[in-house]
Protein backbone atom coordinates (compact mmCIF):
# COMPACT_ATOMS: atom_id res chain seq x y z
CA UNK A 1 0.00 0.00 0.00
CA UNK A 2 1.06 3.38 -1.20
CA UNK A 3 1.94 6.13 1.64
CA UNK A 4 -0.53 8.20 0.15
CA UNK A 5 -2.98 5.29 0.29
CA UNK A 6 -2.32 5.27 3.95
CA UNK A 7 -2.57 9.30 4.45
CA UNK A 8 -6.03 8.71 2.47
CA UNK A 9 -7.45 6.09 5.30
CA UNK A 10 -5.77 7.82 8.41
CA UNK A 11 -7.73 11.05 6.91
CA UNK A 12 -10.89 9.70 5.89
CA UNK A 13 -10.68 6.81 9.02
CA UNK A 14 -11.95 4.18 5.98
CA UNK A 15 -10.33 1.11 5.29
CA UNK A 16 -10.17 0.70 1.64
CA UNK A 17 -7.58 -1.50 -0.37
CA UNK A 18 -6.75 1.07 -3.12
CA UNK A 19 -4.08 -1.84 -4.31
CA UNK A 20 -7.22 -4.86 -5.06
CA UNK A 21 -9.52 -3.59 -7.30
CA UNK A 22 -6.77 -1.72 -9.61
CA UNK A 23 -4.39 -4.89 -9.52
CA UNK A 24 -7.45 -6.74 -11.41
CA UNK A 25 -7.86 -4.22 -13.64
CA UNK A 26 -4.24 -3.82 -14.93
CA UNK A 27 -3.62 -7.69 -14.92
CA UNK A 28 -6.77 -7.94 -17.39
CA UNK A 29 -5.28 -5.19 -19.16
CA UNK A 30 -2.06 -6.49 -19.47
CA UNK A 31 -3.42 -9.79 -20.70
CA UNK A 32 -5.36 -8.22 -23.29
CA UNK A 33 -3.03 -5.43 -24.33
CA UNK A 34 0.66 -6.82 -24.09
CA UNK A 35 0.79 -9.63 -26.66
CA UNK A 36 -0.34 -6.93 -28.84
CA UNK A 37 1.01 -3.69 -28.07
CA UNK A 38 4.11 -4.75 -26.15
CA UNK A 39 6.33 -2.45 -23.83
CA UNK A 40 3.37 -0.19 -25.03
CA UNK A 41 0.37 -2.13 -24.10
CA UNK A 42 2.15 -2.55 -20.59
CA UNK A 43 2.68 1.15 -20.34
CA UNK A 44 -1.20 2.13 -21.32
CA UNK A 45 -2.18 -0.70 -18.49
CA UNK A 46 -0.19 0.57 -15.95
CA UNK A 47 -1.48 4.42 -16.44
CA UNK A 48 -4.98 2.34 -16.48
CA UNK A 49 -4.44 0.95 -12.93
CA UNK A 50 -2.80 4.35 -11.64
CA UNK A 51 -5.88 6.20 -12.54
CA UNK A 52 -8.29 3.80 -11.33
CA UNK A 53 -6.40 4.27 -7.90
CA UNK A 54 -6.39 8.19 -8.38
CA UNK A 55 -9.88 8.37 -9.00
CA UNK A 56 -11.15 5.44 -5.94
CA UNK A 57 -9.11 7.70 -3.47
CA UNK A 58 -10.34 11.03 -4.52
CA UNK A 59 -13.77 10.28 -4.43
CA UNK A 60 -13.16 8.48 -0.79
CA UNK A 61 -11.84 11.92 0.26
CA UNK A 62 -13.96 14.09 -1.26
CA UNK A 63 -15.49 15.36 1.73
CA UNK A 64 -11.87 15.77 3.26
CA UNK A 65 -10.69 17.97 0.04
CA UNK A 66 -11.61 21.23 -1.10
CA UNK A 67 -12.13 20.59 -4.71
CA UNK A 68 -11.85 24.59 -5.59
CA UNK A 69 -7.99 24.36 -3.56
CA UNK A 70 -6.52 21.41 -5.52
CA UNK A 71 -7.69 22.83 -9.09
CA UNK A 72 -6.01 25.71 -7.99
CA UNK A 73 -2.54 23.53 -7.84
CA UNK A 74 -3.32 21.69 -11.67
CA UNK A 75 -2.00 24.41 -13.23
CA UNK A 76 1.97 24.06 -11.77
CA UNK A 77 1.64 20.28 -11.83
CA UNK A 78 0.70 20.36 -15.44
CA UNK A 79 3.15 22.90 -16.58
CA UNK A 80 5.66 20.91 -15.01
CA UNK A 81 4.34 17.94 -16.67
CA UNK A 82 4.22 19.29 -20.49
CA UNK A 83 7.32 20.97 -20.19
CA UNK A 84 8.99 17.34 -18.89
CA UNK A 85 7.14 15.81 -21.63
CA UNK A 86 8.44 18.21 -24.26
CA UNK A 87 12.18 17.62 -22.83
CA UNK A 88 12.01 13.77 -23.23
CA UNK A 89 10.08 14.07 -26.76
CA UNK A 90 13.40 16.30 -27.96
CA UNK A 91 15.83 14.27 -26.64
CA UNK A 92 14.62 10.96 -27.56
CA UNK A 93 15.24 11.84 -31.36
CA UNK A 94 19.03 11.76 -30.52
CA UNK A 95 19.31 8.71 -28.30
CA UNK A 96 18.97 4.80 -29.05
CA UNK A 97 17.02 2.15 -27.74
CA UNK A 98 18.63 0.87 -24.77
CA UNK A 99 18.62 0.63 -20.91
CA UNK A 100 21.37 3.29 -20.13
CA UNK A 101 19.36 5.67 -22.14
CA UNK A 102 16.23 4.35 -20.92
CA UNK A 103 18.20 5.34 -17.76
CA UNK A 104 19.33 8.92 -18.62
CA UNK A 105 15.69 9.69 -19.54
CA UNK A 106 13.78 8.71 -16.45
CA UNK A 107 16.67 10.86 -14.66
CA UNK A 108 16.00 13.81 -17.12
CA UNK A 109 12.40 13.67 -16.92
CA UNK A 110 12.16 13.95 -13.05
CA UNK A 111 14.73 16.49 -12.92
CA UNK A 112 12.54 18.62 -15.62
CA UNK A 113 9.73 17.98 -13.35
CA UNK A 114 11.00 18.94 -10.27
CA UNK A 115 13.02 21.67 -10.96
CA UNK A 116 9.89 23.39 -12.92
CA UNK A 117 7.90 22.45 -9.69
CA UNK A 118 10.71 24.22 -7.68
CA UNK A 119 10.74 27.31 -9.79
CA UNK A 120 7.06 27.76 -9.49
CA UNK A 121 7.14 27.52 -6.03
CA UNK A 122 4.86 24.50 -5.31
CA UNK A 123 4.78 24.60 -1.61
CA UNK A 124 4.35 20.90 -1.04
CA UNK A 125 7.51 20.43 -3.04
CA UNK A 126 9.45 22.98 -1.23
CA UNK A 127 8.54 22.11 2.45
CA UNK A 128 9.07 18.47 1.58
CA UNK A 129 12.50 19.59 0.52
CA UNK A 130 13.25 21.75 3.35
CA UNK A 131 12.46 18.17 5.56
CA UNK A 132 14.87 16.42 3.93
CA UNK A 133 17.49 18.79 4.03
CA UNK A 134 16.97 19.53 8.11
CA UNK A 135 17.14 15.53 8.21
CA UNK A 136 20.70 15.01 6.30
CA UNK A 137 21.62 18.08 8.53
CA UNK A 138 20.63 16.75 11.40
CA UNK A 139 22.14 13.15 10.69
CA UNK A 140 25.68 15.27 9.64
CA UNK A 141 25.58 16.90 13.02
CA UNK A 142 25.05 13.74 15.18
CA UNK A 143 28.38 11.68 13.59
Amino acid sequence: MSEYSVKVIIATHKKFDSYGAPKHIYKNSDAMLIPIFKANGAAVASVVAETTIAVIQLVLVRNELDGIQVLKLLPKYLISGGVMLASLLWLNQYLKKNILDTILMIVLGASVYLIILFFLKDKFLIENAKLALNKVIRRRKEQ
